[in-house]
């Protein structure tokens, strides 16, 4: 998937996530991506678990890098 500039995808497991991921321990609006100014931003988006950490502010991810949601790995490259 090409996220583009400014473009925001949702990760969860329910029918409003642009990414679906079918695992119960992923809320159903989990987490946004978004690529922004060649960077990769990640949100929190209440999800009852967290993303990575409980995190309230996003986070700038400089790098490649894989993400654990669930059971699920997700690989971001720039």
């Amino acid at each position: 998937m090409n996220l583009g500039n400014n473009n925001e995808v949702k990760l969860g497991r329910g029918h409003e996530s642009d990414i679906r991921i079918s695992d119960i321990s992923v809320s159903r609006v989990h987490a946004s991506l978004r690529f922004l100014n060649g960077k990769f931003y990640i949100k929190d988006l209440d999800a009852k678990f967290g993303t990575l950490k409980a995190f309230k502010e996003p986070i700038k991810l400089e790098k490649n890098l894989t993400l654990q949601v669930g059971r699920t790995l997700i690989n971001l490259e720039k």
